[in-house]
């Protein structure tokens, strides 16, 4: 409630709150009650707000599919690339590869008309993919690929100096 408080402070009319870091859908209680309040206090103070959900997918069920619906939230996940590149950089706790979770999620939403924003991190090892990873997004109907340079957090921080690349290199 203090953060909505402090965020509705904004002298702007219109905003996005987003939902990022860790998986957002670990908590979908506090998702749901800033979603709610949120509409409540743009309506009480004349604002305009956007939510939007980054998330790796792997939790999305269809009753969390059916509120982003009603709510009109967007969402946003990281697909690195088909499943070779995706897979060497995105696991599960204990090892699992992710890629077939995240693209049957990916699918589920966007046959309930539900647009997917997708970013793809690069790191040495994809960029030799550049082309497969252009036909993967392609074949999903993306209009766009966002291209996020790899980071020195979380986990990346383990394995950064193998997985960064040059400016060359890109």
């Amino acid at each position: 409630k203090k953060t909505l408080d402090f965020i509705f402070q904004t002298p702007s009319k219109r905003f996005t709150i987003e939902f990022q870091g860790g998986e957002s859908l670990l908590n979908i209680n506090t998702l749901k009650y800033v979603v709610k309040e949120g509409k409540r206090l743009a309506k009480e103070k004349d604002k305009e707000v956007v939510f939007a959900l980054v998330s790796n997918l792997t939790l999305m069920n269809q009753d969390y599919i059916d509120w982003i619906i009603k709510e009109g939230v967007s969402i946003c996940t990281s697909l690195d690339g088909p499943k070779e590149v995706h897979d060497k950089q995105r696991r599960f706790e204990g090892g699992a590869p992710t890629f077939d979770a995240v693209l049957k999620n990916i699918k589920k939403l966007q046959s309930q008309n539900i647009e997917v924003g997708l970013l793809m991190v690069t790191t040495k090892y994809s960029l030799n993919y550049w082309k497969e990873i252009i036909d993967l997004y392609v074949s999903l109907n993306q209009h766009e690929i966002q291209l996020k340079y790899i980071s020195k957090l979380g986990f990346a921080a383990e394995h950064f100096d193998e997985q960064a690349y040059t400016l060359d290199e890109f």
